[in-house]
């Protein structure tokens, strides 16, 4: 194992308990997540080092911007009436950490909002600034603490906190930056999930060197609170995941495909990519599944979803 790559983790970031006592998780891409036998909270066990996370974002990572505005398109509505329905009154100042390509940005300041935003990408953020007009900087949440703005009535981290080193310190600067009262809405993979039990080490959202936390409602819900948030909602939905027998079809797969890595042999490799999904046979395979699964979309998932058990967690609290 590279010692340049990771850092072995020797407490819990949540409850610090010890990992000595930690019990092997899953492996997928050659890293292991573990899981916490204290307070069940999943995680990277070695973790990536700083420069290992920032090679991988550099060189590997991408995200499609067609995507991800389609995905907002369908999602926008929602999401703004979730964020408006705990903020009174309606609009003010918001903030979006890890705004990508700033199509969020954009409807939201379409509704009335005066936003901002933070993304790493140049290329995102230039396009944000460019394209759609939106106020974007290219800084951390840490860098605005310590410039001590007006603070925000409303922040929003999508499929961000999965993402971070330090998920605690990350949300004390948000408390540090959000009013008292005002709230913060986060949406992250849900460990929790039927699809994630059933899918196993190959789920799609086990996705290592950058989703390093991987939450439940009630971890999330417990580092919030230690944060000095309330808690006002939480909830869990499809959202971005991929049809979910599709998905346990595939990872299964997967891990029949490649039988070392999923007993634990650990190499560390950068995601593998998926050798079939641009062939078209592939993708007439995979529409079939999803059109065969649709009596489960109406009998079997809304259930799911009610019992907290849907592949996205949404949770969003106040600044107490």
């Amino acid at each position: 194992m590279d010692e340049c790559t990771s850092i072995l983790v020797e407490r819990c970031p949540l409850c610090q308990t010890s990992t000595n006592s930690s019990r092997p998780f899953a492996v997928a891409n050659g890293w292991r997540y573990v899981k916490c036998a204290g307070c069940s909270l999943v995680f990277l066990n070695p973790r990536p080092t700083p420069e290992t996370l920032s090679a991988y974002y550099n060189e590997v990572y991408d995200y499609d911007p067609h995507i991800y505005r389609e995905s907002v398109a369908h999602q926008k509505g929602w999401l703004l009436g979730l964020i408006e329905k705990f903020r009174k009154p309606l609009a003010g100042r918001l903030l979006e950490i890890g705004c990508s390509y700033g199509y969020f940005l954009d409807a939201a300041r379409s509704g009335g909002w005066h936003v901002e935003g933070i993304e790493l990408s140049d290329h995102a953020a230039t396009f944000a600034r460019k394209e759609l007009g939106l106020s974007v900087i290219g800084r951390t949440v840490s860098d605005l603490t310590e410039e001590r703005l007006v603070p925000y009535d409303a922040i929003v981290a999508w499929h961000v906190i999965e993402h971070l080193a330090d998920p605690r310190k990350f949300l004390e600067d948000i408390a540090a930056l959000v009013r008292p009262g005002g709230i913060l809405a986060l949406r992250t993979p849900n460990i929790g999930s039927a699809v994630a039990r059933l899918a196993g080490g190959g789920w799609e959202w086990l996705s290592p060197p950058d989703h390093i936390y991987m939450f439940s409602a009630q971890t999330l819900s417990s580092l919030l609170r230690a944060c000095g948030f309330e808690i006002l909602f939480v909830e869990t939905r499809r959202g971005n995941a991929s049809n979910p027998l599709y998905e346990i079809l595939r990872s299964r797969l997967a891990l029949l495909l490649h039988p070392k890595v999923s007993q634990g042999e650990l190499q560390m490799t950068p995601p593998r990519p998926r050798r079939f999904a641009s062939q078209a046979w592939y993708r007439v395979a995979r529409s079939v599944i999803e059109v065969a699964s649709k009596p489960l979309d109406w009998l079997v998932f809304p259930s799911v979803a009610r019992l907290g058990r849907e592949a996205e967690l949404i949770v969003v609290v106040r600044r107490v």
